[in-house]
């Protein structure tokens, strides 16, 4: 954008109702929202007779959106390519999305909204077992490994060995499937990956189905240890203001209802105004179960 001589709009603090604002006051044509600022837009609301009809771009980055919460966005910007990427600053910026200027891809976003896109040229990519080191295939799901000119050579300060993998693939730390199609679809971080008994949990998952709920704004899934089973499951909740009343039960259920035995929150629910987030939108989550561990929420 900066190079191409694009003008920008920063705001000191993120804002839903001063960003609805923004996009009618300056004409804005793209949009780069994390998924916890794409849910406050959509609890906030889009004001009445607001313009929006240069916006051509709204993307979210920095965790995978659901696609409950990609539908809501979408309703409430008619007219505009609403898709999720994927990148990382070791590799330079984006390694997935959809071309909004290419017929094929734009089908594609339409069929698979839940999609971060494709592999973006200048980029060569394997999808890896990391128990196994053998190669996923179509809808088998494995680590995300990337090949590029423009990847990092190493951590300023430390060891970077392990980032490699013994053919010189970088490993990005990132569980993804592809499809047929060969759109790409991020699960989760594998070091965020819950371990019920013998079974790996993605956080991710139950976030999904919790955000479904009518009451739940946003959701983070944490793991809390257990001294027999590994991991047990547990969610802390940001409300919708009109269910302000409601049970931790509710949820517990909930979810017990749509998912397997394994994703049961067996360690309970817990209850925030607002979730810690990074400068880039992403939920702390390890601060997130220290505060549950030392009693704080």
């Amino acid at each position: 954008m900066t190079y191409t001589g694009g003008a920008r709009v920063i705001c000191s603090k993120f804002d839903p109702r001063q960003t609805w604002s923004l996009l009618e006051k300056y004409q804005i044509t793209s949009m780069f929202v994390p998924p916890s600022q794409m849910a406050e837009l959509v609890a906030c609301g889009r004001p009445e007779n607001l313009d929006t009809s240069r916006l051509h771009t709204c993307v979210s980055s920095g965790a995978a959106t659901s696609e409950t919460l990609m539908k809501e966005i979408r309703d409430l910007l008619p007219g505009t390519f609403v898709f999720q990427m994927y990148g990382q600053s070791e590799v330079a910026g984006s390694i997935t999305m959809f071309n909004t200027s290419n017929v094929k891809d734009v089908l594609l976003l339409d069929k698979n909204p839940s999609s971060v896109g494709k592999i973006v040229p200048g980029i060569c990519c394997k999808v890896v077992d990391p128990d196994t080191e053998e190669l996923c295939g179509p809808n088998q799901s494995g680590e995300l490994r990337i090949m590029s000119k423009l990847s990092m050579n190493g951590y300023y300060g430390r060891d970077s060995s392990d980032s490699y993998d013994a053919d010189g693939w970088l490993r990005t730390g990132d569980k993804v499937y592809y499809d047929e199609d060969m759109c790409f679809y991020v699960v989760d971080r594998i070091k965020e990956l819950l371990k019920y008994k013998s079974w790996h949990v993605a956080p991710a998952m139950i976030e999904e189905i919790l955000i479904t709920h009518p009451a739940v704004s946003q959701s983070v899934v944490i793991g809390i240890p257990h001294e027999t089973d590994g991991d047990h499951p547990l969610a802390v909740i940001v409300l919708n203001e009109d269910y302000m009343d409601i049970a931790e039960d509710v949820f517990i259920e909930y979810v017990a209802a749509k998912a397997p035995d394994r994703m049961k929150l067996r360690g309970g629910v817990r209850f925030l105004k607002e979730l810690p987030v990074t400068p880039s939108g992403k939920f702390k989550r390890k601060e997130l179960r220290d505060m549950v561990l030392n009693g704080e929420i």
